[in-house]
């Protein structure tokens, strides 16, 4: 992943998925999720940054049934060196409009 994101994102994505207790959880319900995107719009660019408010749809299936949920992210993503890195990603509804 690290050629995707900023070493920034990465370490707080890291963090956020280390959470104490959410592992376990996870284990012990046997959790497995699929998800899948689509760009919804473009909320701002510049010079070196595109912002991009995107649909994320996630299906989880767990020991206590399976649920489905579409939730709207705007996704910032940074020009770097070897291309486009995502640095930033926030609910659509947080933050900079």
């Amino acid at each position: 992943m690290a050629s995707l994101v900023t070493g920034e994102l990465a370490a707080t994505l890291k963090n956020a998925y280390a959470t104490p207790g959410l592992a376990a959880q996870r284990t012990a319900q046997k959790q497995v999720s699929t998800g899948s995107g689509g760009i919804a719009s473009i909320r701002s660019f510049g010079s070196g940054s595109i912002t991009f408010v995107v649909n994320i749809a996630q299906q989880l299936a767990t020991t206590q049934g399976t649920s489905t949920k579409t939730t709207q992210y705007a996704v910032t993503v940074v020009s770097a060196a070897g291309g486009w890195q995502v640095n930033d990603i926030e609910l659509a509804g947080a933050g900079n409009q």
